[in-house]
């Protein structure tokens, strides 16, 4: 476990420079509250794409695990949608992604409403959790400009 911690430190300065030119990083959380987690996960971050545009929608979280795999996911801070045509819009922006979107309805309201949130991606390796960020960014602006959310 020592080396593979000795090696991760290695490389982090790395990945979070690299992170920070795709939007802006907080490594204030860097402990997972999971126990079992300890051994496995190296970092955990949140990245906003862009505050200025998006602000709490932009908003992902990032796992850097020892073994060298990264994660990228929206579960934190999901969005909400209150039509159809916006529940379609989220669907078609992020349709050929390799994202899987979960939807909750939320009852006991007088209107329909739903929770979106996005469960973790694995990437293999750093370049390929940069391409994961760019997808999930585009999808987000698409959103944020043809849907209605809060």
């Amino acid at each position: 476990m020592r080396r593979m911690e000795k090696e991760f430190n290695k490389n982090f300065s790395i990945y979070k420079k690299e992170l920070e030119k795709l939007g802006e990083l907080d490594m204030e959380q860097t402990e997972d509250p999971k126990s079992w987690a300890r051994d496995t996960i190296a970092k955990y971050c949140d990245l906003n794409l862009d505050f200025e545009g998006l602000c709490l929608m932009g908003l992902v979280e990032i796992t850097m695990y020892y073994d060298g795999t990264f994660g990228l996911s929206k579960e934190c801070v999901p969005f909400f949608v209150n039509d159809l045509v916006s529940l379609q819009g989220v669907i078609k922006y992020f349709y050929g992604t390799p994202f899987e979107l979960h939807f909750r309805k939320i009852n006991k309201l007088d209107f329909v409403r739903y929770e979106v949130s996005i469960p973790e991606i694995k990437a293999n390796n750093f370049r390929k959790l940069e391409i994961y960020i760019e997808q999930m960014n585009i999808s987000l602006h698409e959103i944020d400009k043809h849907c209605h959310y809060d």
